[in-house]
């Protein structure tokens, strides 16, 4: 990981006045909406933005699904999934903004076939096997970032609120 900072002109993470880390790559969340039925997706831009001279390769097969964006809750963790294509990185973000699209789903993120069992909370699946919509309450988006190990800062969590589907 220091290797690759270093090939970036990128020796550390810079500590700034107040004493918290300043990662070379900040994230910001942006919704098209805050307030949603459940089940409805939303639209949405992930603002990466490198703040470093050089472009900075994501060492992460994209197809693998590099950025993902989830709504939780204190009783609904995130459940990030990655599938295994495994392919060469092939994004450079280069210096300055870059903007992602994304779809926030107001499903659960995984759910228990009828008749199964679960270690952790999680719900029932549809009739039709399928994660059910969320229950009506507030969340907060969650960002997993694959690639950017150590560079990349955590976002500020955006509110969402989901209403009852009609």
């Amino acid at each position: 990981m220091w290797a690759g900072m270093a090939a970036l002109g990128v020796a550390s993470l810079v500590a700034p006045a107040g004493g918290a880390e300043r990662h070379p790559v900040q994230v910001r969340v942006q919704l098209t909406r805050h307030r949603v039925t459940a089940g409805v997706a939303i639209r949405g831009t992930v603002v990466v933005t490198n703040t470093t001279r050089k472009p900075i390769t994501v060492d992460y097969c994209l197809a693998d699904g590099w950025l993902l964006v989830e709504l939780t809750s204190p009783t609904l963790p995130a459940a990030f999934a990655h599938p295994a294509v495994a392919c060469p990185p092939s994004l450079r973000l280069r210096p300055g903004v870059n903007r992602f699209s994304v779809t926030v789903s107001t499903h659960a993120a995984m759910c228990v076939v009828p008749g199964g069992q679960s270690r952790v909370p999680t719900p029932q699946c549809t009739a039709e096997g399928t994660p059910p919509p969320l229950p009506p309450g507030s969340y907060r988006t969650a960002v997993d970032i694959e690639g950017l190990a150590g560079l990349a800062g955590t976002p500020d969590a955006v509110r969402v609120d989901v209403l009852p589907a009609s």
